[in-house]
């Protein structure tokens, strides 16, 4: 027998996700009845997830510069894209990583502590189902401290924006 038995019933359900998040049962409800989730008796299908945006904004600091810089990489969508340059340290890591603290939803998540320190703002847009969403992160240049940070779960549809989680940027 476990020690953390799975939900059996809606209302468990409901519990289970009020508790772990922190809200009422209430909010919980009312949220997904207005997103129009349901709990399923199997498995949910796959889903399709595709970056359509990768926008990194901060201020290097080395002993040389003081410089902002802002990358942003739009048009994205399914296929194969690459992400190249003529040499070593020019981002691309970063880049990357930055993408998978978002999609993951930890960061730092692996971007180098030099690196984290550098950005005050990442933002990566992402479509579930062909249904468009943005994870963000907000922060002070030259802050290394990841609880000091904000994470954004965005949700657009139907011209309709729906800030959906705003706070730690890391859920455990």
């Amino acid at each position: 027998m476990t020690d953390n038995p799975l939900p059996t019933s809606v209302a468990q359900w409901h519990a289970a996700i009020a508790e772990k998040s922190g809200t009422t049962i209430e909010k919980v409800t009312t949220t997904l009845e207005t997103y129009g989730v349901r709990p399923q008796p199997v498995l949910p299908r796959a889903r399709t997830v595709t970056v359509t945006s990768v926008r990194l904004e901060g201020q290097k600091r080395t002993t040389e510069s003081d410089n902002r810089f802002l990358f942003e990489w739009t048009g994205l969508g399914s296929g194969f894209w690459a992400l190249l340059s003529e040499g070593n340290s020019k981002g691309k890591s970063s880049i990357l990583l930055s993408v998978r603290a978002a999609l993951q939803g930890r960061f730092p998540g692996r971007i180098k502590g030099d690196v984290w320190s550098w950005i005050d703002a990442i933002d990566v847009g992402i479509s579930i189902d062909g249904i468009a969403y943005c994870v963000a992160m907000r922060k002070q240049v030259g802050e290394q401290d990841e609880r000091k940070a904000t994470g954004s779960l965005i949700r657009y549809e139907n011209a309709t924006e729906a800030l959906l989680y705003q706070g730690p940027p890391e859920l455990n």
